[in-house]
């Protein structure tokens, strides 16, 4: 199977998941017309193929952690594009004393029927830093 980039899986990317680091900010949406914005999009896209060539935005399991900063998950969404669209989505929240480990994430991504023997790529969700500490906790 060739692996390649085409604007389609770019849109598709952009248009199943808003990433955070791109979201503009009130004043730029305001600056910036639409096919700006699209434009931007588009290049993203091409320089995420460009770096991670064998990178499927379809077969990627998207994850976003949110807490503390410190490993303690308050809230973990998982998304899983193959499934339809009411069925992408699992998440987990914890009470205070309630912690989310492996046992509860393995279950969202069993929830999901995500075949995680065949899963492309995990997408974490971050904060925007260089080298993330989900990467690691994850």
């Amino acid at each position: 199977m060739s692996v390649g980039t085409t604007d389609d899986q770019i849109s598709y990317l952009f248009g199943a998941i808003t990433v955070t680091s791109l979201k503009p900010t009130e004043t730029d949406r305001n600056a910036q017309s639409m096919s700006d914005r699209t434009a931007d999009q588009l290049a993203f896209g091409r320089k995420l193929f460009e770096v991670y060539p064998e990178f499927l935005p379809t077969r990627s399991l998207y994850v976003d952690l949110e807490g503390s900063g410190s490993g303690n998950e308050q809230v973990v969404s998982i998304f899983w594009p193959q499934n339809p669209s009411r069925t992408r989505f699992e998440w987990a929240v914890a009470r205070p004393s309630e912690v989310i480990d492996r046992k509860v994430i393995k279950s969202l991504i069993d929830n999901l029927g995500a075949d995680i023997e065949n899963i492309n790529s995990v997408v974490v969700y971050s904060a925007g830093r260089e080298d993330p500490d989900e990467r690691t906790r994850l």
